[in-house]
């Protein structure tokens, strides 16, 4: 069973995205397939959701159809549990403390704290990701070099757990980076209308505005939130749903409904946008006398 598991993490970082991908329980209540082994697939639908992992299992299952990893059995069944619970200690340790021959991919998991359950996964790390199998030579398929290439080297560092003796228990199968992201082409034509206005480029100035304003937006926040949380009643360390029907009413009104409409606010200054076609072709044509 190692085996398979073994592929399959090796398999996925042919197109890894870091959260980590552990090798360790799951219930699932697809039908079993008794003629074929069974690789059972914990994941958790949020971030990235399900779409992603159920279509390299798929395809896991046929590149795979005519290999035998069991007496009397041939192909592989990739069974899921799709399951929404981060990082509850509880969900782990009844997890963890099942079947160990299952894969596991999550998030904001406490690693160092669980990863004496993980099995070693370093052998995969250090070889080649295996990409298929030829049924007509029974050779595996892989890449030319090990997927610890491909993963950053802090983040390598982090899921070494032995120092010097080097022990790996997870890897990353993606990567998210929160970032502020802005049509370049707006920013470009916006500095130029203000060369065009004024006579000088504002770049610099308009940058210093722009993270002075972010700085004084996160102050600001950060002081209201507090305020809000006390308002509406929020205690701090109750269970998940046990807030009172008040607070979480005003979690929902706050988290999802006032970022709506504060959103929607940002349309406005769009609409009195001074750049029309006309403008636009006389600006660009007297900056480049």
């Amino acid at each position: 069973m190692k085996k398979i598991i073994s592929i399959a993490m090796a398999l996925i970082t042919v197109v890894m995205f870091g959260t980590v991908v552990t090798g360790c329980h799951v219930n699932n209540q697809e039908q079993i397939d008794k003629t074929k082994t069974q690789l059972y697939v914990s994941n958790i639908d949020k971030g990235v959701g399900r779409e992603y992992i159920e279509a390299i299992g798929d395809q896991f299952e046929k590149d795979f159809a005519q290999k035998s990893f069991e007496p009397g059995k041939v192909g592989v069944q990739v069974l899921y549990n799709h399951n929404t619970v981060i990082n509850s200690a509880s969900f782990y340790e009844s997890s963890f403390d099942g079947d160990k021959d299952n894969v596991y991919f999550t998030e904001y998991i406490n690693y160092k704290q669980w990863a004496n359950k993980f099995m070693d996964v370093t052998d995969i790390i250090e070889s080649p990701a295996i990409t298929g199998y030829n049924a007509e030579t029974g050779q595996y398929t892989t890449e030319t070099k090990p997927i610890k290439d491909k993963i950053d080297p802090v983040m390598l560092e982090f899921l070494n757990m032995s120092g010097e003796n080097v022990a790996y228990k997870g890897f990353p199968f993606y990567l998210a980076i929160k970032s502020v992201n802005y049509n370049a082409d707006l920013w470009n034509e916006a500095m130029d209308y203000c060369e065009w206005k004024s006579g000088f480029r504002m770049e610099a100035t308009t940058g210093v505005a722009k993270n002075l304003v972010l700085k004084l937006q996160g102050t600001v926040k950060n002081t209201v939130f507090h305020v809000m949380m006390k308002k509406i009643g929020y205690v701090q360390g109750l269970k998940i749903g046990t807030q009172s029907e008040k607070t979480k009413r005003w979690e929902f009104i706050l988290c999802a409904i006032m970022p709506t409409v504060t959103g929607a606010l940002g349309i406005v200054p769009k609409l009195f946008w001074p750049i029309t076609k006309k403008t636009h072709a006389r600006m660009y044509y007297e900056l480049a006398e």
